[in-house]
This record gives structure tokens, C-alpha cells and sequence, in this order.
């Protein structure tokens, strides 16, 4: 009993502490507990003149957004003081867009303290204004469409526009030169395009040639603006000429054992013209030979560049070396030795009653070439040596020789040889 009557003594200040504490809590939440409320504000539109500098006017000086809507949360004391006058919500000219619309900050409660801005609504009002400067040029891309009238042979091989774009402004010149509409009325045409495009008719020549060109406006759905009709034109540069397919020309032997997998000129046709002899196209067939390709001593794939067998007075479209490049791939044969009698051998003679006498080794080996698949289809028993006989004189001689009944795609080694006698 002691402890608690000296816990509670005038002396020990912890137990007022703790219940002024309590009283505390209870004042604030219970007594004077956190509330929302709602406020309807006048808004004030401020910095007007900033409309000027942006070249804007107000086109509507009646039907804006005046007022706003307020949320606040603070103490029930404090709430109950503010009005909506006390709440500041400002719409600032000098952040407006082109248009109309204007953000506005979170709305000040002035010297209220112990409340906040929770939401408010709108966040964004609009005013209804004008562009009053000039209005800005917009371009656009020009598409070319092309109808042909070119004769089977020839062709469109290259055209160029003297401008691949065009700009209001320039519509809105011709339109004020041409006269008869108003500026009102040029500014609705202007705003109504959408698309704009070249139709260009290829005539029916060979020479190149010069074209003028009306362009046609669209509007958003794809219709013609007939007011703008053969307002503004453009100039289209065209060369037509012929499409030459390539052929490579070969000379020499590839390294004994070697073959040709595949050949292939790079590009595969060229298109050519004549700016000062054009009817000379007529005279050249629809395919260009190439220089020689020269495959002497080849034993792999290789490109080599080569010229085109074009007179003078022709060019080549992008091509002003009238080169192209021949791609040769190369493969390797198999090979393949056999041994044969030459029992039965065939020598071949143009006067058989010369006289001559004709005798050989008895047994020959012969190296053959080939793919794998061919090699294997050999049959010894099927081939037949034969000797040119013919301007053999008596004595012994080295010949080369043929073979007879050797599956295609199988050849004889150039290095194959046969020993004859010839006697009396």
C-alpha cells in the first residue's frame, strides 16, 4: 500500500504525465478527429497576355470551366474554419497548348495549417482559341504511280523527280496566284489534303525524255480534291531502255581432274541505254556475252570480273564500268585405274593396204576421271582401245589413245599413253 499511494503522490510526476497523454489522444481523436470536405472553388485564369507570345487568341470568352471541385482532409477544428475563398486554384495562360487545353496545379489552402489537398477535379480545363500567327507549312511525300505504254522489249529503267515532297505553302501560293477563292476557302482545301500523288504515263519512245507532271491531292478517304486539279506540277527525268540477260564466255582447260559445278554471272542481266544513239537498242539481241573467263590451270572455285562486249554508244544502268563479276565453283573429280589388255586393240589407219604392221604392249593401265557414281558404272569388258594410226612411219612411237565404251561422265586421263611398233 505504500508503493501505491507513493506512485500517486504529489511528488511523483510520471502518473500526470501519463494520464495529460491520454487526455491528449482522446482530444485528438475522439474530440477532434481527421474529416474530409468538399469545396466548390472559383478558378482563377491568370497571365493572359502569355496567349500573345504563344500567337493564340480566346476565341470564346463564355463557355469555359469557371469552378472546381475540392477534396480536404484536416482536423474537424481546422476544416471548420475553411471556406472556399481560403482555397487559391489557378489556371495559368502560359502553360495552355495549341489546343486549348490548360493543366492546372494542386490548389493552395493559404494559411490554413493542419489540412491538405486530398483531390480535386477537373485537372485539366479547356479554353477555345485561335491560331493567330501564320499558319505552318506542312509537307508531304509525293508517291509516284506509273501506267506504261513501252513496247514489250524496253522498259522503265530509271526515273527522278525534281522533288520528292511538297509543302502547303506552295499549294497555298499557286492557289492565291490562280485567284478566285478566299483566304478562308485556300485554308479549308489546304487542311483537307491528305495524300498526295504523281501519275505518270510512260510514252511510247526509246530516247530519254522530260515530262511535266500534275500532281493529285487527296483528302482522307481517298477522294480526289478536284479544286486542287492541275494546281502544282513537278518535273519526272525518264530513261527507258533493254534489258540484256548475261551469258559467260569460257577459253582454256581447267587442271586435269577439275570440273565446272556451277557458273553464274553477277548480275544476272543488265539494263542498258543510249542518251546520244537510243534507236541502236534496236540492234542488239536480248543477250550480252561477257569477255573471255579464262580457266587455264584452275583447280578451285574463283570469281574474276569481266567485261561486257557493249559497243561505245551504249551504257549500263549503275554500272559505268560495263563489268560483271563470273562466279565459277569448282569441284574435284574421283579417279579411278584399271588395268586392260590390249588384246583386240583398234588402230585406226586411212590406207589400210599401206602395208605398215602394227603391235603394242600386251597390258596398259588407264586412269580414268569421274564422279563416284559414274566411276563405278566401269565395265572393262565393255571398253575398246583405239589408236589414230594415221602418218605413222616405221619405228616405235607414243601415242595417245581413246577409249570406246566408257560410261558418260567418265573421261581419260590426258596422261594416258600407249608404246606402238610400226614395221613392214
Amino acid at each position: 500500500m505504500k508503493k501505491v499511494a507513493r506512485f500517486f503522490s504529489f511528488e511523483n510526476k510520471t502518473w500526470m504525465i501519463i494520464i495529460s497523454a491520454i487526455a491528449a489522444l482522446f482530444i485528438c481523436f475522439v474530440a477532434d478527429p481527421l474529416v474530409e470536405a468538399t469545396y466548390t472553388v472559383d478558378l482563377q485564369y491568370i497571365n493572359q497576355e502569355a496567349l500573345g507570345l504563344k500567337e493564340l487568341a480566346l476565341s470564346d470568352s463564355t463557355n469555359y470551366t469557371n469552378t472546381i471541385t475540392v477534396t480536404v482532409v484536416g482536423r474537424k477544428s481546422r476544416l471548420s474554419n475553411l471556406t472556399a475563398s481560403d482555397i487559391i486554384s489557378k489556371a495559368d495562360f502560359a502553360k495552355i497548348s495549341n489546343d486549348g487545353a490548360i493543366i492546372l496545379d494542386t490548389p493552395t489552402l493559404g494559411n490554413t495549417v493542419g489540412a491538405y489537398v486530398l483531390s480535386y477535379s477537373p485537372a485539366v480545363v479547356y479554353r477555345n482559341v485561335v491560331y493567330t500567327g501564320e499558319t505552318p507549312s506542312k509537307t508531304y511525300n509525293i508517291v509516284a504511280h506509273f501506267q506504261s505504254n513501252i513496247i514489250d522489249e524496253y522498259e522503265l529503267i530509271h526515273y527522278s523527280l525534281t522533288t520528292g515532297t511538297i509543302s502547303t505553302k506552295s499549294v497555298s501560293d499557286a492557289l492565291e496566284s490562280k485567284g478566285g477563292l478566299t483566304e478562308d476557302q485556300i485554308n479549308v482545301l489546304i487542311n483537307s489534303i491528305n495524300k498526295v500523288e504523281a501519275n505518270i504515263l510512260v510514252e511510247d519512245r526509246i530516247e530519254p525524255y522530260t515530262d511535266s507532271v500534275a500532281l493529285t491531292f487527296l483528302d482522307k478517304d481517298g477522294n480526289v480534291i478536284e479544286s486542287l486539279s492541275s494546281i502544282c506540277y513537278i518535273d519526272v527525268d525518264v530513261i527507258i531502255g533493254k534489258r540484256l540477260s548475261v551469258e559467260l564466255q569460257f577459253a582454256g582447260q581447267l587442271e586435269e581432274g577439275y570440273y565446272i559445278i556451277s557458273s553464274a554471272p553477277s548480275p544476272l542481266s543488265v539494263s542498258v541505254y543510249s542518251l546520244t544513239n537510243p534507236g541502236f537498242l534496236a540492234t542488239l539481241d536480248s543477250v550480252v556475252l561477257t569477255e573471255v573467263v579464262h580457266l587455264d590451270g584452275k583447280n578451285g572455285s574463283f570469281t574474276a570480273n569481266v567485261g561486257l562486249m557493249l559497243p561505245d554508244e551504249v551504257s549500263v544502268f549503275g554500272n559505268d564500268s560495263k563489268t560483271v563479276n563470273a562466279i565459277v565453283q569448282i569441284g574435284k573429280y574421283d579417279s579411278k585405274s584399271i588395268n586392260m589388255s590390249t588384246e583386240g586393240i583398234e588402230i585406226s589407219v586411212s590406207d589400210i593396204d599401206a602395208g605398215f604392221k602394227f603391235s603394242v604392249d600386251q597390258n596398259i593401265n588407264v586412269k580414268l576421271y569421274g564422279k563416284s557414281e559414274d566411276l563405278a558404272k566401269v565395265n572393262v569388258d565393255n571398253l575398246k582401245i583405239v589408236v589414230d594410226g594415221n602418218n605413222l612411219n616405221v619405228g616405235q612411237h607414243v601415242c595417245n589413245f581413246t577409249i570406246e565404251g566408257l560410261p558418260e561422265g567418265v573421261y581419260l586421263s590426258s596422261s594416258s599413253t600407249i608404246t606402238v611398233n610400226v614395221g613392214r
